[in-house]
């Protein structure tokens, strides 16, 4: 009988523990394991060799016995309790008294390979069952040191992880590439089983609301994905004009609708993995007719030819930037300037424009040009400085 003893040391990252389940219930969520620093596993393999003709004709691999050691740094008390066999007391105190229960220990590593590179491994044990630690508590006048507690720990194969022939695995490696590369980054979600099928990809869009208005601009987001991305935008269908959509951030794009696209029109829109265009998502956004802001405008009905005339905004439909602009019916040097705010602007007439000209000024919201009103003051004759004359001082 020969018997051949392997061991392995592992760095761990990202440890966590998850308890098993009473009853076949499989394994319960995963747990941080915070503090662990370090884990061993010793395998003792035991073969039986069958002799024939003075030599070894057949050899019988028997069972693999696999153990180890857990190292931390510190012990969290929901492991000490499950692992430990700890019991917490109704003042909080922890005795010995208590069961250790097996688990399941998964945990991150770096790995060497054989070209030279590293690459990220996931590390997988199915049914531990651990000692109680061994630690020691020293004081030393000039320096901390951090003393590891040293875990002794039994790895048995589970009958909750399977391999595709149905039996039972004591432990598995996984090694990122593009296709595991879900399982890192949703590792810590669960226990990875042998016959655990690949996550699924996915991409989730949705906009701020199901309609936009024609030459209005609504925001789109991505509000889950199965990976961290950056995705491509695109309209599918529906389009006219200078409608177009446009990223601004990581994770939303900006579909602005030209003012010419017609109330009815259905946009489709697709957000897709870069890498992977086969995985996307679309939505559909329905354009409307714009909802046009309203305003009135005050102001002199009549404005001499060398005057001017102050008008304003009154009731307006929201807030807003205005600009203002003669329409028509301007002479000369006739101009009007917006005030601050722009909610008032001054009409300064020409000295020579025409008496009974009509002049059409408008004031219209500085983000929706399709939203304005328009009043018209009419041209007087100029207003004629007086003078008074006096008569001289004559003295008697």
């Amino acid at each position: 009988m020969a018997t051949e003893i392997r061991k392995v040391e592992f760095g761990i990252e990202n440890a966590y523990y998850a308890p098993v389940l009473p009853e076949g219930a499989g394994f319960d969520a995963p747990i941080p394991l915070i503090g662990a620093t370090g884990c061993t596993m010793e395998i003792e393999a035991t073969d039986t060799p069958i002799h024939a003709d003075n030599r070894v004709h057949l050899t019988i691999p028997g069972t693999d016995v696999v153990t180890g050691e857990l190292s931390m740094l510190q012990l969290p008390e929901s492991f000490m309790i499950h692992a430990h066999g700890r019991k917490k007391m109704v003042n909080g105190m922890l005795t010995n008294t208590g069961d250790r229960k097996v688990f399941a220990l998964m945990f991150q590593g770096v790995q060497l390979m054989e070209d030279g590179t590293t690459t990220k491994v996931i590390h997988t044990f199915y049914n531990c069952l651990s000692g109680k630690p061994g630690f020691e508590k020293t004081t030393k006048a000039d320096e901390v040191e951090a003393e590891a507690l040293i875990s002794p720990m039994t790895y048995s194969p589970s009958s909750y992880a399977l391999d595709d022939e149905g039996i039972p695995t004591t432990y598995t490696t996984l090694y990122y590439s593009p296709e595991t590369a879900l399982f890192f980054s949703n590792f810590g979600k669960e226990i990875i089983l042998p016959m655990t099928p690949g996550p699924v990809e996915f991409l989730t869009i949705t906009p701020a609301s199901s309609t936009v208005e024609s030459g209005k601009s609504i925001l789109i987001n991505v509000t889950d994905s199965s990976r961290p991305i950056i995705p491509f935008w695109e309209i599918i269908s529906g389009g006219t004009g200078t409608t177009s959509i446009t990223s601004i951030t990581d994770t939303t794009a900006e579909l602005t609708v030209d003012s010419a696209q017609l109330p009815g029109d259905s946009i489709i829109i697709r957000a897709s993995f870069p890498d992977d265009p086969t995985i996307y998502d679309e939505i559909t956004i329905s354009v409307v007719a714009p909802v046009l802001a309203t305003l009135t405008i005050t102001g002199p009905l009549s404005i001499p030819a060398n005057g001017n005339g102050l008008f304003e905004i009154i009731n307006q439909s929201r807030p807003g930037e205005f600009i203002w602009t003669i329409m028509s019916g301007e002479e000369g040097t006739t101009r009007i300037e917006a005030q601050d705010p722009t909610t008032e602007a001054n009409l300064i007439v020409d000295p020579l424009q025409t008496e009974g000209s009509m002049i059409t000024i408008r004031a219209t919201y500085a983000d929706d040009p399709l939203s304005f009103t328009e009043i018209i003051t009419t041209i007087t004759a100029r207003e004629l400085a007086t003078l008074t004359r006096t008569a001289p001082y004559r003295r008697r």
